[in-house]
């Protein structure tokens, strides 16, 4: 990254809007145990005791979906010590889970932000690129929380966007009804046009007569047309 897009984006952090916005996802990537992590915690320490090495996997995985913060403190779990390659091996296949789902949602939002271009982020000064190059960086880094911080952050720029097009739900019938007023400009003459016709069809008026009035209106509709004059 360039020295000033750098600069530029520290600048944005300190915003106190974005601050907000990362200190949700910290809580979102479960900064603070749970009560949930905690009893999930408890079982994998009770089913290591027993020996059943494959619910403490299943649940170290469970703990880590739900916090990956607490990556760090189930490898140095004492009550792992002898199942440590079994446990790392659980951790390892959920940091492969995490790096998936993260490349999937920045690619989804570097999509939307390079063909939509970047939109204001509500409630800070900052827009959804800077949300979407810190969510790169966090990616870069590549340990488990920084891939979930990345992902939820990615999310959120998608989210950004999305709820910025359900403002304007109605963009094509507006379109449409343009495109209606432009023609019920000419609708008065585009009436006359086609009663004229009819008694031409039927034969009610002399055929030079009807001819003259055909060529009379279209000769007027061409000069409203060249003089831009509404009828």
């Amino acid at each position: 990254m360039p020295a000033d897009r750098v600069s530029e984006l520290l600048e944005k952090l300190s915003l106190p809007g974005l601050g907000r916005i990362l200190d949700e996802v910290e809580i979102e990537i479960g900064e603070t145990r749970t009560a949930v992590t905690e009893q999930r915690l408890m079982d994998a320490r009770l089913a290591s005791a027993a020996g059943n090495v494959s619910k403490v996997e299943l649940k170290v995985a469970e703990i880590l979906r739900d916090s990956p913060a607490s990556i760090d403190a189930l490898r140095h779990e004492p009550a792992f010590l002898r199942i440590r390659i079994e446990v790392e091996a659980a951790i390892r296949a959920v940091v492969s889970e995490f790096r998936a789902k993260a490349e999937r949602s920045l690619a989804e939002a570097s999509k939307t932000v390079e063909t939509e271009g970047a939109a204001p982020v509500p409630g800070c000064g900052a827009d959804t690129s800077v949300l979407l190059a810190v969510a790169m960086r966090y990616f870069e880094v590549g340990r488990l929380p920084d891939l979930a911080r990345a992902h939820r952050l990615a999310e959120r720029v998608s989210a950004i966007h999305r709820a910025g097009q359900r403002q304007w739900p109605f963009r094509a019938l507006v379109r449409g009804q343009e495109g209606a007023g432009r023609i019920w400009a000419r609708a008065p003459l585009l009436v006359l046009l086609i009663l004229w016709l009819i008694p031409g069809l039927f034969g009610w008026v002399p055929q030079w007569l009807w001819a003259a009035g055909l060529l009379g209106l279209v000769g007027c509709g061409f000069i409203a047309r060249v003089r831009r004059v509404r009828f």
